[in-house]
């Protein structure tokens, strides 16, 4: 059975548990956040984090061999980054002894017990006196020192290198909580030497990236959130989920956000910074912005996750020169289906900036098919009033079916009314009956799709010769351009605005006669709610429900 949300608090104690099943009970208004944690806001459920050890402690070291540090002072003298650490090649520790090494010691690091993707990155920067010695990092695991394998060893150079070993030696194969909380030092070890050469290091420290991820169902029921408020600018992976990595049949669903605000570095929207979930029947307005992959609804959606009958109206913002700007998704690899935007995206400095996706790229047999942008655009490069940038490597001939864009799209290089740029990959994917307005985008070209004016846009011959599966509806909507029939909350897929007059019956008309005069509207009676029109026969006739000669 789902938890029920009540109330914004128990919104946040997600965190506490990302793998649970989770439903709201009812509306939430989130405006409380803006006082939250000193202004940083709601903390995303599911994040990407970072450990950096670059300064290590002078107590627990460990050497063997004769090690001399220069330019002198103590033996394990900490300068200003850690110990024998330095930011110029002037300080470093140096030995020639074959097995030679020294550990500096680390108090283990515990980060929490449902991390995953955990990734170990060992930075170094060394170099060697003559054409040996060889020389190697090593890592303490528990009580015992582990010496990295030669293929991974750090280069011998005569000049100082640097670089880094991702995921150096880990007893289990893959690196796990409770091992980073095993791991109590880091160092280097003379492996070999044939003369009387130097080894030489002047920076070791590693950097530890992990994530908690929110991989549980999530059930808005309908439900709305509002005013949530997020201020972590530094912060990756930014939204009320900031990360998520689902299963099979898990999903985010149902759920309104109104007012967002959301600020974040990169990977960043509304509902998720980056999501493996499939999302439906979700929406969001308010404003979004970031540095990088910054998109309305959600930032990043990978190949797992597909979007359906979605939308939003969030002003996205993009922050200095950045990448990947998008009213719906930043990066999209996912299908997306029935979903639409309609506000703004401003990032004139970015490249792959669209009105429903910055970047996006399909694999496994997904479409993005029956969406629209009705949002301006402007951005620097590949720019498109419904894709920016499109890597159409995938599976489908049509990559991209019955899609329009109306909004105005603004750009330096490789713009377009639809589709501002299209990677060249074999197999390539095609844009299938799709439009844009050339008249509100003030674009003549795209790469990819046609051209139509504004009032061939609001026809709905276009698209019935396209092929669409669009009906004609009285209600007028989306200011005459085709729209979702799921906004409606009616079936099928399209519906377009064709005003139809009810039908002629006795008692609701009364003819007047074949040329409308004064003295002809004279003899009718006007009632409220009335009006005068020219029926098949070319006679002006007056309708009302109490219409009657006088």
């Amino acid at each position: 059975m789902a938890t029920k949300i009540y109330n914004v608090y128990d919104l946040q104690n997600i965190k506490n548990d990302l793998s649970g099943d989770y439903e709201l009970a009812n509306d939430i208004d989130a405006s409380v956040t803006q006082s939250w944690n000193g202004g940083l806001g709601f903390e995303p459920l599911g994040s990407g984090n970072e450990v950096v050890v670059n300064r290590l402690p002078i107590s627990d070291i460990e050497s063997s061999g004769p090690w001399n540090v220069y330019p002198g002072g103590s033996k394990y003298e900490q300068v200003d980054d850690g110990v024998g650490i330095s930011d110029d090649d002037s300080t470093y520790i140096e030995s020639n002894q074959v097995n030679a090494y020294v550990i500096f010691g680390i108090d283990g690091l515990n980060i929490p017990t449902d991390s995953q993707n955990i990734n170990v990155r060992l930075y170094y920067r060394c170099k060697r006196t003559a054409s040996y010695p060889e020389f190697a990092p090593m890592l303490r695991i528990g009580g015992s020192n582990y010496t990295i394998d030669d293929e991974t060893s750090f280069p011998s150079s005569w000049g100082w290198c640097y670089g880094w070993i991702d995921n150096p030696v880990d007893p289990e194969g893959e690196w796990k909580p409770a091992d980073l909380a095993n791991l109590h030092g880091i160092g280097a070890k003379i492996t070999y030497n044939s003369g009387s050469g130097y080894g030489r290091f002047s920076t070791i420290y590693l950097v530890v990236t992990y994530r908690r991820l929110f991989a549980g169902n999530f059930d808005g029921k309908g439900h709305s959130i509002s005013n949530l408020f997020i201020n972590r600018p530094t912060q990756d992976y930014v939204g009320l989920f900031g990360y998520t990595g689902a299963s099979d049949n898990q999903g985010i669903r149902n759920v309104k956000l109104i007012n967002a605000n959301v600020t974040g570095n990169t990977v960043v929207a509304s509902l998720a910074g980056l999501t493996t979930h499939a999302i439906e029947n979700c929406s969001s307005s308010g404003t979004v912005a970031g540095k990088g992959a910054v998109g309305g609804l959600i930032g990043t959606n990978s190949s797992a996750a597909n979007m359906k009958c979605c939308f939003s109206t969030c002003i996205v913002n993009g922050i200095d020169s950045g990448y990947s700007a998008g009213g719906l998704c930043a990066q999209s690899l996912c299908g997306i289906e029935k979903c639409f935007t309609s506000g703004e995206v401003n990032a004139p400095a970015f490249n792959q900036v669209g009105g429903l996706i910055g970047s996006a790229g399909l694999y496994s047999y997904r479409q993005i098919k029956d969406s629209y942008a009705a949002s301006k655009v402007t951005g620097n490069s590949r720019v498109g009033g419904l894709i920016g940038s499109f890597n159409e490597k995938c599976d489908y001939e049509q990559a991209v079916i019955n899609c329009y864009s109306v909004g105005k799209v603004l750009g330096n290089t490789y713009v377009g009314g639809l589709i501002g740029y299209r990677y060249d990959y074999p197999p390539k994917g095609t844009v299938t009956s799709c439009f844009w307005d050339i008249e509100t985008s003030g674009q003549t070209t795209s790469d990819g799709g046609t051209g139509k004016t504004t009032a061939q846009l609001k026809a709905r011959s276009t698209f019935t010769s396209a092929g669409w599966d669009i009906a004609a509806t009285n209600t007028s909507r989306n200011d005459g351009y085709p729209f979702l029939a799921w906004e409606l909350g009616k079936s099928g897929t399209w519906l377009i605005y064709e005003y139809t007059p009810p039908p002629l019956s006795p008692r609701n008309q009364r003819p007047v006669q074949d040329k409308v005069t004064l003295e002809a509207i004279r003899n009718i009676e006007v009632t409220a709610g009335g009006r005068f029109f020219i029926d098949r026969e070319g006679r002006a006739v007056y309708r009302s429900r109490y219409a009657r000669n006088k």
